[in-house]
């Protein structure tokens, strides 16, 4: 008879430990599926209002992202973007390691000399004042001047603080770490 008790009271416990779990897991399901619901209306809002772009069947790729620099060590840059690419996304994402190798162009966008630059411009609407004076036809019309000069750089040009966008070679939206192609900085 105890064993009889024994078993009864064993099979009692494995009923209500099964059907425990049972409820857990569907409760748990019904969180997940009610978290997912509000992860996906708040997308479709933010994505209404303009903030998201609108994803495609493949979902959009980035390939360019831009910030500040945070750090560096080594080959590598902590960019800390400026703006997430995703508001929903991962808080991690918000800085980035950008790896440097023997491949990246590095390009500095140095500001010119605002009094050179407003010499060139005027000489440069002198010119074409002139040119339109003429009414003639010239295949070559002057350019206009730019405001700032396009250099090649290195590594060692890179300051912390300062503006880069950079460009990979492959899909970033949810890249922690990425080796870079180009590097501009501004």
């Amino acid at each position: 008879m105890t064993k009889q008790i024994m078993t009864k009271q064993t099979i009692t416990i494995i009923i209500i430990a099964l059907l425990s779990f049972g409820l857990g897991y569907f409760l748990a399901a019904s969180d997940r599926n009610e978290f997912q619901a509000g992860w996906d209306a708040a997308n479709q809002r933010l994505t209404e209002i303009g903030y998201l772009e609108p994803e495609s069947e493949e979902g959009a790729e980035i390939k360019t992202i831009s910030g500040e620099v945070a750090g560096i060590e080594g080959d590598k840059i902590s960019l800390k973007i400026n703006r997430p690419l995703d508001p929903l996304a991962d808080p991690e994402l918000d800085i980035r390691i950008v790896r440097i190798d023997n491949e990246t162009k590095i390009v500095l966008r140095i500001v010119r000399d605002e009094e050179e630059l407003m010499k060139e411009m005027e000489e440069f609407e002198n010119k074409m004042a002139e040119l339109e004076e003429r009414e003639e036809e010239s295949e070559q019309w002057p350019s206009e001047p730019k405001s700032f000069i396009i250099k090649e750089g290195s590594l060692s040009d890179i300051k912390i603080g300062q503006r880069i966008s950079v460009v990979a070679g492959e899909n970033i939206k949810a890249v922690k770490e990425f080796t870079a192609l180009e590097l501009t900085v501004q």
